[in-house]
């Protein structure tokens, strides 16, 4: 018995269960109208328990959160007292996998997951890359304004020497006829010359 499912083994020799069930309640029952009191089951799940279990006064095997695959229930029933008489009846139970318990599905988590990562790479690296050239797109014109700063300030020196020379170069070259030819020259033409 599944929780709001009812399956009748009787001659079966395998079931499957629905696919996301994982818990299981198993019912026992033997035709026998000679002393029915008397007849006790016992049962186990290969691969689950591999111990003998009673099957108790409810005559009931409860199996809860079972891993997927086939798994062979053994149930043997005898007389209380009468254990060289043993039946024993076997069936093979197919729990299937959920789509997330397969391997495609890794393989696809997998694959999700490397894409994801490759794209935030690919994403971080655009993103980067943009702001290494607006950096670059920036120090570009700041350099340009540096060269034209250093051109204005440039020109703007050689204008202030220019005006700076001028009048002493005009002042100088009198000077220099002065100083070579001292005695040469009259006072008055000196004076002349220095005005």
């Amino acid at each position: 018995v599944l929780s709001d499912t009812t399956l009748l083994v009787g001659k079966q020799s395998e079931i499957q269960i629905p696919t996301h069930q994982r818990n299981m309640r198993i019912k026992f029952s033997a035709p026998n109208f000679f002393a029915p009191g008397r007849i006790q089951f016992r049962y186990k799940l290969q691969g689950i328990n591999d111990n003998w279990e009673d099957g108790g006064q409810n005559l009931e095997a409860v199996f809860t959160n079972l891993p997927p695959g086939t798994h062979e229930l053994l149930v043997q029933t005898h007389r209380t007292g009468n254990l060289a008489n043993i039946s024993e009846a076997s069936v093979l139970i197919t729990i299937p996998q959920a789509f997330y318990e397969t391997n495609w599905f890794y393989v696809v988590v997998a694959v999700f997951g490397i894409l994801v990562i490759f794209g935030s790479v690919k994403y971080r690296t655009r993103v980067l890359e943009n702001r290494e050239q607006k950096l670059r797109q920036r120090v570009d014109e700041q350099t340009q304004e540096l060269k034209k700063a250093a051109e204005l300030k440039s020109r703007f020196f050689s204008g202030i020497t220019h005006e700076l020379k001028t009048p002493l170069s005009l002042m100088a070259g009198p000077l220099e006829d002065l100083l070579e030819n001292h005695n040469e020259i009259s006072s008055e033409l000196a004076q002349n010359r220095l005005r």
